[in-house]
């Protein structure tokens, strides 16, 4: 093989392995790992902080994929209140590397996401269903830790 070939090779398996703010992993897309079931167990706001039986609601949400698309299922007390379906264009964006997607639902909704792995136990720290991450709307966190 010729050095030149070489060397643009070289280069770029070494530019694919430096991509900061790549969603993928080597799974695949990031957001395959927000697939499950989570349960709300605190919510924080601006003025304060709850925690089990103070948020007043059991809410589990369903993340999966039904072959049509991905999407999140909202149970609030065992009762189906809400389906956000994932939009593919735009598709999520975010970092595999700090664990955070941002993702699109239909119709112009988005909700930021934040996996924390720790031993025996995954949790997501996110954002409400909003317009416009990072606007007036977006002063709550959820944690949600992992059912399935």
């Amino acid at each position: 093989m010729k050095p030149i070939l070489k060397l643009s090779l070289l280069s770029l398996l070494l530019c694919q392995g430096c991509e900061k703010d790549s969603i993928r992993d080597i799974g695949g897309p990031f957001s395959r790992h927000l697939q499950g079931r989570w349960e709300l167990e605190k919510m924080i706001t601006p003025t304060r902080t709850l925690t089990g039986s103070q948020i007043g609601y059991k809410e589990i949400v369903e993340s999966g994929n039904d072959g049509n698309g991905n999407y999140d299922k909202v149970y609030r007390n065992d009762t189906l209140i809400k389906t956000y379906d994932h939009t593919r264009v735009p598709g999520p964006t975010g970092s595999a590397a700090r664990m955070e997607v941002t993702i699109n639902y239909w119709p112009d909704i988005k909700r930021f996401h934040k996996i924390k792995r720790n031993p025996g136990l995954t949790t997501v720290e996110t954002s409400g269903y909003i317009p416009e991450i990072g606007g007036a709307q977006d002063t709550i966190r959820y944690f949600y830790r992992r059912l399935e």
